[in-house]
Order: C-alpha cells, then sequence, then structure tokens
C-alpha cells in the first residue's frame, strides 16, 4: 500500500471516527506511530484541523466535517470516474485541443483522485469502487 493509501485511510477513517487513539490506529492502518502523529500535526498545520486531547494518547476531532469536506463523496466520485471516462474516449488531439495531455488522462483510467482541495489535490487512490 502506498503512502498516499495509508494517508487516505487516516483520513477517512477521521472522516467516519471523530476519535482516534494513535497506538490502535497505528496499528490498524498498519504505520508507524510517528506516521499517525506526523499525519495528525499536517492536519493540523495544513488544514486547520482542531484535536482535543481525550486521554493520553486519543484525540476526538473537534471539525470532522472539515474532513469530511475534502473527501470525494460516492455521487461526485461517480461523476468524476464518467468525466475521465469521456476524457479517455475523446483522446489523442481531441485532448491536446482542450490543454490536456493524453498520456496523463490515459493514465487516469484505473487512478481516480480522491481529494478535492490544496494541498492534497495531487494525491491519488488506486481504482475505487463506488
Amino acid at each position: 500500500m502506498s503512502k498516499t493509501e495509508k494517508f487516505l485511510d487516516f483520513l477517512e477513517y477521521l472522516a467516519k471516527n471523530e476519535k482516534f487513539c494513535i497506538n490502535e490506529l497505528s496499528y490498524k492502518l498498519d504505520v508507524s506511530v510517528k506516521t499517525i502523529q506526523r499525519y495528525k500535526k499536517e492536519l493540523e498545520e495544513r488544514l486547520q484541523i482542531k484535536f482535543e486531547s481525550h486521554k493520553k494518547g486519543c484525540y476526538i476531532v473537534l471539525n470532522p466535517q472539515k474532513i469530511r469536506d475534502i473527501l470525494f463523496n460516492p455521487d461526485e466520485m461517480k461523476a468524476v470516474r464518467k468525466l475521465v471516462e469521456i476524457l479517455v474516449l475523446l483522446e489523442g488531439r481531441n485532448l491536446e485541443i482542450l490543454g490536456l495531455d493524453p498520456d496523463i488522462i490515459n493514465s487516469f483510467k484505473n487512478d481516480i483522485y480522491y481529494l478535492k482541495e490544496y494541498p492534497f489535490e495531487e494525491l491519488k487512490s488506486t481504482h475505487l469502487d463506488v
């Protein structure tokens, strides 16, 4: 599993479960405790996600909607998939007319952007079943 997929798993977990303990979550996601701490710090610094210490090593997400807002919901995911399929069908020079690189679009056949806003819009998750 890639670093991006692990980070996305972390975000999805927080979107569904507003409480977490670093040790348990690191085990569940198969990453180190330091990695979970780094993910938490990134969310605090870049997205102003607020956490409250619940007990030693455990936290509550105070503004979980902010996390949910950057993740595509299933309907949005379907729309993105459809757009990618259309772009793949256009191929070649039609894509170039639109200012798109056909090689990049074709590489998205199985990869879909999963997050909606800076600084994470460049992250991709492998093929998602929606």
